[in-house]
C-alpha cells in the first residue's frame, strides 16, 4: 500500500469557470433593507457610523433610505452633506416613480430625492396589475403613465441634456441584470436597467434599449414563482429579452 502523500493536480480536475468580470460593484441596503426587522431600530447617528463603515469595505453604492419617508431618513440626509465623508462609496436614496394622479413635477416623493442632495437615486416602479391595482390602488393606465413619466426623464425633455445623459449612464453602468433582460438582448443594443426582488419569490427587470438602427425599446418585466428559484425566475427574464429582440428585429432592418 502506498503512503506517499495525497496530490492535487490542476489537470486532474474540471475547472470550467464562467468568464469573470474585472471587478463587481456592490450596492449596499443595509440602512434601508437591512434595518426592517422586528427589534432593529437604528438612530441618525447609527446610520452615519454604518455608512462610514461600509465606505471602509470598499461598498461602490449605500442605500442610505428613503428622504421623506420618516423623520430618521429626513434627518441622516439632512446631515450627511456636512458629516458623512465617504472616500470610496456614493451615497444612494431611495425612492419611487410619482404617485397617481399627481405629476412629476408637482410629486412630493420626488421632490424630496431632489432635496436630499444625494449623487445618485433608486427610483422603483410597479409593473404587475396585481401590484398597481391592489397596491397602489390605481388604474392599469395609470400605472403605465407613471412609467411613461420615467420615460420622459430618461429619454424626454424633463431633463437637462447633462442630467439625462448622466442618469443613462448609471442605468448602462448597473451590473445587476446582467443575467436578466440583458442576457437575452443582443449584445449590439446599448442597455440601461434596474433590477428588483423580495427576497423570496418575485423577480423584475426594467430596462431601456438602444438599438444599433432602430427604436429605443422599454421593456419592463415582473415574474412571481413560489416554487421556482431565483436563477429559474432570472432566465425567465433573460426569455422575455428573446422574445423582445425577435420583435424588434424587423423594426431595425427596416431603418437599416
Amino acid at each position: 500500500m502506498s503512503t506517499s502523500a495525497h496530490e492535487h493536480r490542476a489537470h486532474g480536475h474540471d475547472y470550467r469557470l464562467p468568464t469573470l468580470p474585472d471587478a463587481v460593484d456592490i450596492f449596499d441596503t443595509t440602512l434601508r433593507d437591512g434595518s426592517q426587522q422586528e427589534g432593529l431600530s437604528l438612530t441618525v447617528d447609527d446610520k452615519l457610523r454604518v455608512a462610514e463603515q461600509l465606505d471602509h469595505l470598499g461598498v461602490t453604492y449605500i442605500e442610505g433610505g428613503w428622504p421623506g419617508a420618516n423623520p430618521k431618513d429626513e434627518a441622516f440626509f439632512a446631515r450627511a452633506p456636512a458629516e458623512l465623508h465617504l472616500s470610496t462609496a456614493t451615497l444612494v436614496a431611495f425612492g419611487s416613480t410619482r404617485r397617481a394622479g399627481v405629476s412629476a413635477a408637482k410629486d412630493p416623493v420626488l421632490d424630496q430625492l431632489v432635496r436630499s442632495q444625494a449623487p445618485v437615486a433608486c427610483i422603483v416602479a410597479k409593473s404587475w396589475d396585481r401590484h398597481v391595482e391592489d397596491a397602489l390602488r390605481t388604474s392599469l393606465e395609470e400605472g403605465v403613465a407613471m412609467v411613461g413619466d420615467l420615460r420622459q426623464t430618461l429619454l424626454g425633455g424633463a431633463l437637462t441634456p447633462a442630467s439625462r445623459e448622466r442618469l443613462q449612464g448609471w442605468m448602462v453602468g448597473c451590473k445587476t441584470g446582467l443575467t436578466q433582460l440583458r442576457a437575452g438582448l443582443p449584445s449590439d443594443w446599448r442597455v440601461g436597467d434596474k433590477t428588483g426582488n423580495d427576497g423570496h419569490t418575485t423577480t423584475n427587470d426594467i430596462a431601456v434599449a438602444w438599438t444599433p438602427r432602430g427604436p429605443i425599446v422599454i421593456v419592463c418585466y415582473i415574474t412571481e414563482a413560489g416554487g421556482s428559484s431565483s436563477d429559474a425566475r432570472q432566465a425567465a427574464i433573460a426569455d422575455v429579452g428573446r422574445i423582445v429582440a425577435q420583435g424588434f428585429r424587423p423594426a431595425e432592418a427596416r431603418h437599416g
